[in-house]
């Protein structure tokens, strides 16, 4: 039996990071969609305990639809790093957005998430748009529909 996956184009907006301590600090974003590709923000410095990127980013989320009727967690992660001179980084934090959980919901506002694993208290802001694609995996062809 094949199962049956919801698609969609998803534009994820990295805005900022808030209440961020450590002044002119340099600080980047690494996402990892559930595909397994590699994003980065540009390097931006803190100032006034904030970093501002206002940098988007489109890819296809495929995510299973579970017999129950839900969709299957699918994980995109944030991580938060400061270079250093050894041409490697430091992990500041991470965050963990399930994508399952946005899908449903058609926010227009950005959320707010404080950073895990991380030693300071410190919030990134990111909004999450996800337009819904269906594909059906059907004798090897693959059916898909756009939904408005």
């Amino acid at each position: 039996m094949s199962k049956f996956h919801v698609a969609f184009s998803t534009t994820l907006t990295i805005q900022a990071l808030h209440k961020f301590p450590l002044s002119n600090t340099k600080i980047f974003v690494k996402i990892k969609p559930p595909s397994g590709e590699k994003l980065f923000t540009s390097i931006k410095t803190a100032q006034n305990e904030t970093v501002v990127w206002n940098e988007s980013f489109q890819f296809n989320s495929k995510i299973e639809l579970q017999k129950n009727s839900l969709l299957a967690d699918s994980v995109v992660r944030l991580s938060i790093r400061q270079p250093d001179n050894s041409n490697g980084f430091i992990r500041i934090g991470i965050v963990n957005i399930n994508l399952a959980v946005m899908a449903n919901k058609n926010l227009q506002n950005p959320r707010r998430y404080i950073l895990e694993n991380a030693k300071i208290n410190t919030l990134l802001i990111v909004q999450v748009q996800m337009i819904p694609l269906f594909y059906h995996k059907m004798n090897h062809r693959i059916q898909i529909f756009i939904c408005n």
